[in-house]
């Protein structure tokens, strides 16, 4: 099993980045995966993004940094293996292709080609046994004719995670807990369906949108 350094693991989980764009860095950096997105927040100063980057810097990773699209106020800032793959990478999202973004970030080809049009519900890979955390742990969209397969990728790449830091993986484990996401869908049903609490959910994810 391959294993990032220590002062690496140190970097990545200081990192002020979510629990999953801190498993990607991971990847990328054994080469499990060639390339990897992170968007900051809305309320991210310059000074702030400048020592995210001086942090990033210090992986030994090619990157680049712009303006998000879709929010002026977000920074997209691709990081990648090496220069040809950023490339590739900064290519593909230039021209909003989203399949050669799946690509370049390296999800498995076959979830890729399916995605939007032949990928599997949720509710029938529950049906079929998989496990919440495969599910949700991951931005990825289960193709419906090859989701096993993904699935032992994603397995894999837990697995690596594990093996290099117990902090981030025990984050991930949790947060995509089987009791956990259960209990975060029944609750968010239960305002969905009154009126006046729905108001105030999209009122308040909106605003965590924006943070």
């Amino acid at each position: 099993m391959k294993l990032i350094t220590t002062q690496q693991r140190q970097i990545i989980e200081s990192l002020d980045v979510n629990r999953t764009d801190k498993w990607y860095l991971i990847l990328v950096i054994l080469g499990y995966r060639p390339a990897s997105w992170i968007v900051t927040h809305q309320k991210d100063t310059e000074q702030e993004i400048k020592v995210l980057i001086s942090e990033i810097q210090k992986l030994n990773l090619e990157y680049d940094i712009s303006s998000n699209f879709y929010d002026r106020k977000r920074k997209n800032i691709l990081i990648a293996k090496n220069k040809k793959q950023l490339a590739k990478l900064k290519k593909a999202i230039a021209k909003r292709d989203d399949h050669q973004i799946g690509l370049a970030l390296g999800y498995p080809k076959t979830a890729v080609e399916s995605f939007a049009k032949n990928s599997a519900s949720i509710n029938s890979l529950l049906r079929n046994g998989m496990s919440i955390k495969l599910i949700v742990s991951t931005r990825l969209r289960y193709s419906k004719d090859n989701w096993q397969k993904e699935a032992e990728i994603i397995e894999q790449w837990l697995e690596v995670l594990k093996n290099n830091s117990e902090t981030i993986y025990k984050e991930v484990a949790r947060y995509h807990s089987d009791l956990f996401y259960k209990t975060r869908l029944i609750i968010r049903r239960i305002i969905l369906r009154n009126n006046f609490l729905s108001k105030i959910y999209f009122k308040l994810k909106k605003r965590a949108d924006n943070s």
